[in-house]
Order: structure tokens, then C-alpha cells, then sequence
């Protein structure tokens, strides 16, 4: 094991990037490697998507808001997502990496009963898979050769049950668990005595609540406007772990417990009404600080912003949507995050189909910017 801890400063150094290896930092996972800590938001929609998130707290996403106003019906959203890491793919050659994983941003059933509706929903708002392979160094370089190759998925899958009610004014709660899931590997083929697997998985879960609020007012109507807010409180997530080193020198493994600390959400989303065709939007996020003790890291608490508008003819078939972004996460490996949203909406009958792009430019510190894009598609059946 002291072997593996001692690589990890100098596989930093090969790849050109000053990481801080906090104690406890479990081999592969290193700044350099992978982003962690800190995420950026997993759009729960298609329309929340091609706005940029800036209908967060204000769209039909109970999974966001449980005061959302989604109807009676079944929503189903899939989901392409595409990491490219400029930030490798500059520094080293025959750089290839996968473009495209197929994955779900969320679900949700919603029923009315007795004058409150009920929801149950799925979502995923913090996903991101990436999967790389070269050989170090650019083209000329004299130092040793070896060939990487990562491959690290984070992904938070949270699920709940939500109750609201309300017309003009809105309430709605939700109980709701949380589960992470991450899984991070490097394998190097080098003549290094240290080259072979390195592989990180852990996962586990917690209990949590959020509670909303929605307000409108002539919402159809020029000058009118929907303004809604929520706050989701997230217990502390104990995680059991395996780290697992198979190298030309040997192989070794720990098991181990650590826990990301209890943290919170919270924003404000609003639409003002241009005409009935169409309205502009704009939306603040805070998110509370995350910190993994046993790691001994940690991200400071994050904002986030938003700001789009869309046109929707109620007497047309289609309709569409664009926004613009801005994520701030201090303390992380990817501290900011500009986004791009657009989006088409298609109407038939009961039939609901949204389809939104989302662009992200991530930048390191030091490196060339990367990409995060995802397209999402939700369709919504009413019943």
C-alpha cells in the first residue's frame, strides 16, 4: 500500500499537473485524473436542458421542486452524455476516449387524490462518465513510454415520494433517498515495476427531505409571472469502499468506510410572461459545502445562475428554447462551468415531447477548457 500512495505524486508529475495528494486520498484518484470532489447539476428534463436550467425550481420537475405543477401523467427522460477532456487529449498523444454513454436523467408518476398530488420519482443530479486511453507525452517526448487508460463514473441517483397542493399558491414536501455510486480505474502498460490496475470503487446512501414553494400570477397572460423556490436538506452519506492495486510488483487491497457530510440546496426560479407565447427566465442555486473527512477533501459551497426564454404556441405544434448559464464550485478541480441550453418542444394531443442540449465549458486551472454536453429527451404522457 505505501507503494501505491507513493506513486500517485509522481504519475501527477508525468502528466504535467501539481496535485495536492491529501492524507487519505485513496489511489487512482487524483485531481489530475478525475473531478472529485464537485459536480455540476444533471438536468432532470429536456426543457430544463435546453434552457440552461434556468427553469429549475419552476418547471415540472417534482425531483426538483415537490411544489412542481406536473399533471396526471407518466414522464420519461433518457439521456446522452459526452465528458471530452481537452485538458488530456492536449497533453499527450494517440488520445482516443469514448463519445457518447447512454444513461436516464429521471422519471416521475404523478397522480391527483383527494385534492393533493402525489409523485414518485427517480433522477439522477449528479452523473458524469468518462473513459479515456493514451500514451503519454506528446509526440517527441524522451521520457519513458506507457499507455493509460481511465475509465470513472460519479453518479448520484436520488428517489423520493412527494405530496403538494395548491393552485395560485403552491406547497409540496418530499422524502426522498439518496444513493451514490462511484467507480473509478486506471491502468497503465509501461515497463515501471508500479505499472498494472488501480481500481477505486465505493457506494452508499441517505435519507434526506426537500420542501417547495410555487407562486403565479395570470401566467398566460402579458406581464404575468411564476415564481417558485425550494430547499432539500441531505443527511450526512456513509460509503463503504474497495481499493484494489494489481501491479507488476505486486498487488494489494483496503476496505474502507469514509462519509461525505450532511449539506443542503437551495434556489429561487422565476418566468415572467412576454406574451402567451412565450416568457424569459431566470434562476439562482446555492449548494452547500461537501466535504469527504476521510479523504481529507472537500468543495466550498457553490452558486449557480441562469437565464432563458422560450416560445411556446398553444395553438402549434412546436415550440422552442435557449438559455445561458454560469456554475462556480471553489475548492474543486473544475472550480466554473459556463453553459449553453437549447431546446425544441413538440405537442400531440396528450403527448409531450421535449428535447434539450445542453453545452458545458469546464475549465481547470492551468489547462485547456474541457466539455460536458448532454442531450436530453422527456416525453410525458397524460392519463
Amino acid at each position: 500500500m505505501t507503494r501505491v500512495r507513493l506513486l500517485l505524486p509522481l504519475a501527477a508529475a508525468c502528466l504535467g499537473f501539481a496535485v495536492p495528494c491529501a492524507a487519505g486520498m485513496p489511489s487512482p484518484l487524483t485531481a489530475a485524473r478525475f473531478a472529485f470532489p464537485g459536480s455540476v447539476v444533471t438536468p432532470a428534463s429536456g426543457a430544463s436542458a435546453g434552457l440552461a436550467l434556468a427553469d429549475r425550481w419552476i418547471a415540472e420537475d417534482v425531483a426538483v421542486n415537490p411544489a412542481a405543477r406536473p399533471g396526471r401523467g407518466l414522464t420519461l427522460s433518457p439521456q446522452l452524455v459526452r465528458v471530452s477532456r481537452q485538458d488530456l487529449s492536449a497533453a499527450n498523444r494517440e488520445f482516443e476516449q469514448v463519445d457518447l454513454n447512454v444513461d436516464f436523467a429521471g422519471a416521475q408518476l404523478s397522480l391527483p387524490v383527494r385534492g393533493f398530488t402525489w409523485s414518485l420519482y427517480a433522477s439522477q443530479p449528479q452523473l458524469r462518465v468518462e473513459n479515456q486511453s493514451f500514451v503519454l507525452g506528446r509526440s517527441g517526448s524522451t521520457g519513458p513510454s506507457a499507455t493509460l487508460q481511465y475509465d470513472g463514473s460519479t453518479r448520484e441517483t436520488r428517489g423520493g415520494v412527494a405530496v403538494a397542493k395548491g393552485e395560485r399558491v403552491r406547497w409540496g414536501a418530499a422524502v426522498e433517498l439518496t444513493s451514490r455510486d462511484d467507480q473509478y480505474q486506471v491502468l497503465e502498460t509501461s515497463g515501471s515495476p508500479d505499472a498494472g490496475l488501480r481500481d477505486l470503487t465505493w457506494s452508499g446512501s441517505a435519507f434526506g427531505g426537500a420542501f417547495g414553494l410555487r407562486w403565479e400570477r395570470r401566467p398566460n397572460e402579458r406581464g404575468g409571472l411564476v415564481v417558485g423556490g425550494g430547499l432539500r436538506l441531505l443527511a450526512p452519506l456513509s460509503v463503504t469502499g474497495t481499493e484494489l492495486a494489481e501491479l507488476t510488483s505486486g498487488d494489494s487491497r483496503r476496505d474502507f468506510e469514509a462519509e461525505r457530510g450532511s449539506t443542503y440546496e437551495a434556489g429561487l426560479s422565476a418566468r415572467w410572461t412576454l406574451s402567451p407565447e412565450s416568457g424569459v427566465y431566470a434562476s439562482g442555486t446555492q449548494r452547500g459545502a461537501e466535504k469527504w473527512d476521510a479523504f481529507g477533501v472537500g468543495a466550498a459551497a457553490g452558486q449557480a445562475w441562469a437565464a432563458g426564454i422560450d416560445y411556446l404556441d398553444p395553438e402549434a405544434v412546436w415550440g422552442g428554447r435557449v438559455g445561458v448559464g454560469l456554475d462556480v464550485q471553489p475548492g474543486t478541480p473544475e472550480p466554473r462551468a459556463k453553459s449553453v441550453g437549447v431546446g425544441i418542444a413538440y405537442h400531440s394531443g396528450e403527448t409531450v415531447v421535449d428535447l434539450g442540449v445542453l453545452h458545458r465549458a469546464i475549465a481547470r486551472p492551468a489547462s485547456p477548457t474541457l466539455s460536458d454536453d448532454r442531450i436530453v429527451a422527456s416525453v410525458r404522457v397524460a392519463f
